[in-house]
């Protein structure tokens, strides 16, 4: 699902997990930013051509190793791995990928799960 209408910062990539806030409505994923009211983080969307996508299939910059069916997590700097972070006050479970990719930068495909 695509939602229209939403400002990303300008340094936001394509493929890459957003947060709310920054310099726009979405802003590339931080680990070091915390919700000043929750004082949680939580991965709202992966930036796309469209729009903010929150649902279905998307692509998504990887790095690293990722197997067909493996969990997709946020990771610092726009892009997203196999490795989970272990702060509990973060969700950054992105989706689930759809192939193998990998080892180094990829692009692969994700049925989205935030």
């Amino acid at each position: 699902m695509v939602i229209e209408g939403i400002q990303a910062d300008p340094k936001t990539l394509v493929g890459a997990p957003v947060m709310v806030g920054g310099n726009a409505d979405v802003t590339m994923y931080d680990k070091n930013a915390v919700c000043k009211s929750t004082g949680y983080v939580h991965v709202v969307g992966v930036w796309s051509l469209e729009g903010l996508m929150t649902a279905g299939k998307t692509s998504v910059i990887c790095k690293g190793p990722i197997l067909k069916g493996q969990s997709v997590y946020a990771q610092w700097g726009g892009y997203c791995s196999a490795n989970q972070q272990a702060d509990l006050k973060r969700k950054t479970l992105v989706g689930t990928a759809l192939h193998d990719c990998g080892p180094g930068d990829t692009i692969a495909e994700c049925i989205l799960k935030l």
